[in-house]
């Protein structure tokens, strides 16, 4: 997660406050053609495409849901929803 999505905008906000002018188009330009290729996907979601630029956001979001159900069932906790888990989730 972290090359591929946190590296563009990180490269793009440290060349523009250094004037890094390199840096700067190059961390904006894989930011534009990541939200460039997000576009589809808020199509087909019937979302706005503003939600764009937001694409390393949500991929982080995700990477930390991710790896927070995987700690859940590996402390034996298996799926939740509501307060309420499954036993047949857990780990055994």
């Amino acid at each position: 997660v972290g090359v591929a999505f946190v590296v563009p905008p990180a490269a793009a906000l440290t060349g523009l406050t250094t004037e890094n002018w390199f840096l700067a188009g190059i961390g904006l330009g894989a930011w534009l053609i990541m939200s460039a290729t997000y576009t589809p996907m808020l199509r087909f979601y019937h979302r706005s495409l503003l939600w764009a630029p937001a694409l390393p956001a949500v991929a982080i979001l995700y990477a930390g849901m991710t790896l927070d159900s995987a700690r859940q069932h590996w402390v034996g906790r298996g799926a939740a929803w509501k307060g309420r888990t499954d036993p047949r989730t857990a780990r055994l």
